[in-house]
């Protein structure tokens, strides 16, 4: 269903969703701890931040600003989630985790491709 690259934009949106404000290597550790690392095809500044570039394309086909300037800058050392894109989040792409037995655990957010109707068939 999704691809590999989706699973990791996936992860690095709920990392957004934990700590708001994250700097690149935070962004590369949180890939490393979800065991998404395996053969990255460009070094790791370079993934990480077109990684944010396709978050940021995702959020605004639905008229979303996901972070607080463009990921396009070379320069950036934080990027910041917006307040709007959070409230999104919570919103549209909030599920819930269930454990065996059917008792809730806790949340996660869906990638944002999630929300197109030919997705939302296959889920």
């Amino acid at each position: 269903m999704f691809t590999k690259r989706n699973i990791i934009e996936t992860a690095v949106i709920n990392e957004f969703i934990r700590y708001t404000r994250l700097t690149p290597d935070d962004i590369y550790e949180s890939i490393v701890a979800h065991g998404l690392d395996e053969q990255l095809e460009r070094t790791p500044t370079n993934f990480i931040r077109s990684v944010c570039i396709t978050i940021q394309r995702a959020f605004r086909k639905h008229d979303i600003r996901f972070f607080t300037f463009s990921a396009k800058l070379n320069s950036i050392h934080q990027y910041q989630m917006t307040k709007e894109a959070r409230m999104f989040c919570e919103e549209h792409l909030q599920q819930p985790i269930y454990n065996e037995n059917g008792e809730f655990e806790s949340n996660y957010i869906q990638h944002p491709d999630s929300l197109k109707a030919k997705w939302r068939m296959l889920i």
